[in-house]
């Protein structure tokens, strides 16, 4: 089988050929992923007819499509860990990665709780879904009470001057 090189926007595209003793529809190898690339920057308006002047901006453009694709596809993050210090009223850190957390704790040698809280869900929310609070008076679904609400259920760690307990 031979295959085609083309240099498309800088890059180098290999395009399988069938032997030239196939007769009819023949699969190719990776082809398909090739068509399944073609078809989502189908998506990008801009993308569908070659409106760029020059060769750069047409790449960039691909570029930026590409990479709206990929975080479009990447998880979400689901938690943040945020520390709250022994006298503090609100979290006085918020980190992705509890590992960083631990680390900015023991370097500062603070004294306090790291609590892991769900992202883009109200806490309320999110422990009546998971089924750790049960709304059982009317008072339970006022406003005032949502927005005071804690729960003991969330993932938590206590520290001493920058170790944990």
């Amino acid at each position: 089988m031979k295959s085609i090189s083309h240099v498309i926007y800088g890059w180098v595209v290999e395009i399988a050929q069938k032997p030239e003793s196939a007769k009819g529809f023949v699969p190719q190898k990776g082809r398909w992923q090739v068509e399944r690339s073609f078809a989502w920057l189908n998506f990008f308006r801009r993308l569908s007819k070659d409106y760029e002047r020059t060769t750069a901006s047409a790449v960039a453009f691909i570029q930026l499509a590409f990479i709206s694709i990929i975080l479009a596809r990447m998880p979400y993050i689901i938690f943040k860990h945020a520390l709250n210090g022994t006298n503090g009223a609100i979290p006085s850190g918020v980190f992705i990665e509890k590992e960083i957390a631990e680390q900015w704790i023991a370097e500062n040698q603070f004294t306090g709780l790291l609590t892991k809280y769900p992202v883009n869900e109200g806490l309320y929310d999110w422990a009546v879904a998971n089924g750790y609070f049960t709304p059982k008076r009317e008072d339970h679904k006022s406003s005032y009470f949502k927005q005071t609400f804690t729960c003991a259920s969330l993932e938590h760690y206590h520290y001493e001057n920058g170790k944990q307990d």
